[in-house]
């Protein structure tokens, strides 16, 4: 299910610039049942994004019930100050609307057999440490097409994986 969701999120980009922006917004609580209705408004919110009076070319995704990714290609018209703000802002709305929190840093999403499930920074030690996390660190589309998966010892997350 994840890895077919981020296929059709590659195929949908594959003309967006590699070094378009992107956001990934996490969420502890799963919103499978609203999928639709915040994939409605993240269409919406997408279609009417403006920076400084011009459309940017961007797109909303879902991820298994637990991500939202915004991608805004920078190539067509660049994205800064407002237009940021106007995505956070979003963003929140959306959180509001739905009792979701997108904005905890302690949160870690784990790919366990092709599921999303939550848990915290100081829980990863009890994972294995080729348990695959979702990066949510990373510079562009191209950077995030490489590395949104990845082992936990091979993450930013490493310092927090069982030693072994």
């Amino acid at each position: 299910m994840i890895q077919s969701e981020i296929q059709a999120i590659l195929v949908d980009v594959k003309d967006f610039s590699p070094q378009s922006k992107i956001w990934v917004y996490s969420s502890e609580k799963d919103f499978s049942e609203d999928s639709e209705e915040i994939q409605s408004q993240l269409n919406q919110f997408t279609s009417n994004w403006k920076s400084h009076g011009s459309q940017v070319k961007g797109s909303g995704y879902t991820i298994g019930g637990h991500i939202i990714l915004l991608v805004a290609d920078t190539s067509v018209c660049e994205v800064s100050g407002c237009s940021t703000d106007s995505s956070v802002q979003f963003i929140t709305q959306l959180g509001q609307e739905f009792q979701l929190n997108f904005f905890d840093r302690q949160l870690v999403l784990l790919n366990l057999d092709d599921k999303i499930v939550a848990t915290k920074l100081d829980q990863l030690g009890q994972y294995s440490p080729d348990t695959l996390v979702f990066n949510p660190f990373f510079s562009d589309l191209e950077n995030w097409r490489e590395s949104f998966t990845q082992s936990l010892t091979a993450s930013k997350y490493k310092r927090f994986a069982a030693k072994g």
